[in-house]
């Protein structure tokens, strides 16, 4: 009997320590990357074509501020797949699922939030941001000033 009820204990233990959450990919890039997620419902939204050809000309300028573009669109139309080839980081749909729920985001919407390296929000707006406006909000982080003062950044 005893053995039984530490073998339970045990059991529930190692249950609680789980985490609430498996971990997502967007986890993995805390304190390597920023991260700019893009949801929208499809790929032909007006806002989410906007926002993607504002920010296409910045690509070596997101890199040097270790921006990673992740697009959360739940149908991608045939003719955007050349949109899709160049962004960064694609999710499955369990994924894009576990990141609307995470940043409170409905399937119709369009939002664009700013993830820090800390893995804390930044910026969101339910209209598209212009690059300046971006590249100025991660530059004013204490971390980028840090990053700015380097040498791999001069």
């Amino acid at each position: 009997m005893r053995k039984l009820l530490i073998t339970a204990l045990l059991s529930t233990v190692t249950a609680v320590a789980q985490p609430a959450h498996p971990s997502h990919p967007i986890d993995k890039l805390v304190d390597h990357n920023r991260v700019l997620i893009v949801f929208a419902a499809d790929s032909a939204s007006p806002l989410f074509r906007r926002q993607l050809d504002l920010l296409e000309p910045h690509n070596v300028d997101m890199a040097d501020r270790d921006l990673v573009l992740i697009p959360v669109v739940a149908t991608w139309r045939h003719a955007d797949r050349h949109r899709r080839s160049r962004t960064a980081i694609f999710t499955s749909p369990a994924e894009q699922a576990y990141l609307r729920e995470r940043f409170k985001v409905r399937h119709a919407n369009f939002t664009v939030i700013l993830i820090g390296k800390d893995g804390g929000e930044k910026l969101r707006s339910r209209s598209v941001l212009p690059y300046e406006r971006l590249a100025s909000t991660i530059d004013s982080m204490p971390m980028r000033q840090q990053e700015m003062k380097s040498p791999r950044h001069h």
